[in-house]
């Protein structure tokens, strides 16, 4: 048996965490202010001239001068992190948003250039405010995919130009896409109008596949018409419409 007069294992020292301003945007203003001392860039000595007329120095802390607010003292970025994560999720934190907790800050007395951005960052990373956070995250409605159950039931319809001139004069034309088969109709036009449109219908889709269950195709005022609208009722056409935020919905065409 050994009998040991010192512990083995050697206890390290507590050493208290020290905020210090060194190499930070507090040191050149407050030496400025302080000594007199300025950098040696002309162009940036007179900026320093410029930021300093709105700091003092009291008791060796560096505080920043308000118009209606009292003064702040000025804080290095180590001691900023701690100070804005007591005030959003300390003892009596209250996890406010990023622009809040900024406001919140500056009425405490504190202050750093990046305070705004500081205190957005605290709040988007806070774990609590994630997890319970009050946002709605569930759609204004169901979510509905679009599906053809058969060839030729559903169609997708759209408009493209202006283009080249080609012949008789047409600059535009209307495009038919079969959702199922992938089948293209095409026919260049003169004059996009709703009665153009009604005639592509009936000649390339109608006549040649029979009659679909869905037709599908921007708010254009030659698909929106009142002749458009009828023509699909009379044959019992769905006629959906693709949101103007989400052109994907025809993505078809």
């Amino acid at each position: 048996m050994i009998r040991l007069l010192q512990p083995s294992i050697v206890k390290t020292k507590e050493v208290g965490a020290v905020f210090g301003e060194r190499n930070s945007w507090i040191t050149p203003i407050k030496e400025y202010l302080v000594n007199d001392i300025l950098p040696s860039d002309p162009l940036e000595a007179k900026r320093l001239k410029y930021r300093a007329t709105r700091y003092s120095v009291l008791n060796g802390e560096l505080y920043k001068r308000g118009y209606l607010r009292a003064l702040q003292r000025c804080v290095g970025p180590e001691e900023a992190e701690g100070i804005l994560r007591s005030i959003h999720s300390g003892n009596c934190g209250n996890h406010a948003g990023g622009a809040s907790l900024a406001h919140k800050t500056l009425r405490q007395g504190f202050y750093w250039p990046t305070l705004f951005a500081d205190s957005k960052r605290v709040a988007a990373r806070c774990e609590a405010c994630q997890k319970i956070a009050n946002n709605i995250r569930q759609p204004p409605e169901l979510l509905q995919s679009i599906t053809s159950p058969w060839p030729f039931a559903m169609w997708g319809i759209d408009l493209i130009g202006p283009m080249p001139t080609a012949t008789r004069g047409a600059k535009h034309a209307i495009v038919a896409v079969d959702y199922f088969t992938k089948w293209v109709e095409a026919e260049p036009l003169v004059h996009i109008t709703e009665a153009n449109t009604i005639n592509f219908v009936k000649k390339n889709i109608l006549y040649r596949f029979g009659i679909p269950n869905t037709i599908i195709t921007d708010n254009g005022t030659q698909f929106d018409g009142r002749k458009f609208r009828e023509l699909c009722d009379k044959y019992g056409i769905n006629n959906y419409y693709a949101s103007l935020a989400h052109p994907q919905t025809n993505g078809q065409t």
